[in-house]
């Protein structure tokens, strides 16, 4: 049959006429992204490894940067005032008019937001007990699939999904608990882009670079992130399947057209400043 099964990941994909049809195993990987992603950039649509606010009911500011670099203890500083809301800590979406989309699903704490966020792991009663963390991570994925509606209008096929267990998983979160029930914010258009980027250096900065250099930089983070699960297109494009090539320059295109005209900043931050002097720094660019 069509159906191509990756040995190694435990899982199976066959494409459809709308969309795909994933066949997963219990403790198998769950390529989800990548392939709402396949289907998405066909809309004008993509994905990018970045998180997003509003600021006083304006424009987005929109986030990006390499895994561990602070997204999301940046949003739970942000998210102690009424000032601002919020429509992803990790993974946003980009439309080609110029719009960011939130992708709604919850906050994944890991190993290291323990010390900044003590209080909400001793709250939530948070430990790194091996049980909690694989039964939170499939009860997130299964019940917190994002984007429910736009993939049922957009892809009447169905989708079935398993997540499999990552070692820094502690536990997820709903967005409204983690910043507030009306905190939330479902889509805006971009105002601009701020790349926060650590370094070895003393002092936080910031620096003005071209949307052409923030482009290049968003495409190549998102699928950094998502390496492991590149074997998906790439294996269909060697089978004559999808136009690789295709995909990538259509990738580009709605994040050059999304970003056109807009601010573009690189944040550095000294790797041992932590999130609420990166707060207090941020708001002079916003």
């Amino acid at each position: 049959n069509d159906v191509i099964y990756f040995t190694k990941n435990k899982f199976g994909l066959e494409k459809l006429d709308k969309g795909y049809a994933l066949y997963l195993t219990d403790d198998g990987m769950c390529p989800l992204n990548i392939i709402l992603q396949m289907m998405l950039v066909e809309h004008g649509i993509s994905m990018i490894h970045a998180s997003a606010f509003q600021k006083d009911l304006g424009g987005i500011v929109v986030m990006p940067a390499f895994a561990e670099a602070g997204k999301t203890s940046l949003l739970g500083v942000l998210a102690k005032t009424d000032q601002y809301r919020f429509l992803g800590d990790d993974v946003v979406l980009l439309s080609k008019e110029g719009e960011c989309l939130a992708y709604p699903r919850s906050i994944v704490l890991q190993k290291y937001h323990q010390k900044i966020f003590s209080n909400l792991f001793s709250e939530l009663n948070i430990s790194h007990a091996r049980d909690s963390i694989v039964k939170s991570t499939k009860k997130f994925i299964k019940e917190n699939i994002p984007f429910k509606g736009l993939i049922k209008s957009l892809f009447p096929g169905k989708i079935n999904t398993n997540m499999l267990n990552y070692d820094n998983h502690l536990a997820t979160v709903p967005l409204e608990n983690f910043v507030g029930e009306n905190n939330i914010a479902s889509k805006g258009k971009i105002e601009k882009i701020i790349f926060l980027q650590r370094y070895n250096g003393k002092d936080i900065k910031s620096n003005l670079i071209d949307t052409d250099n923030m482009s290049v930089r968003l495409l190549s983070i998102m699928h950094l992130e998502w390496l492991n699960y590149l074997v998906i297109p790439l294996t269909y494009a060697g089978f004559g399947k999808f136009n690789i090539a295709s995909y990538y320059s259509k990738v580009n295109d709605i994040i050059e057209k999304a970003i056109a005209g807009k601010p573009c900043h690189i944040l550095y931050i000294p790797q041992t400043l932590d999130a609420v002097e990166v707060a207090d720094y941020l708001e002079s660019l916003i």
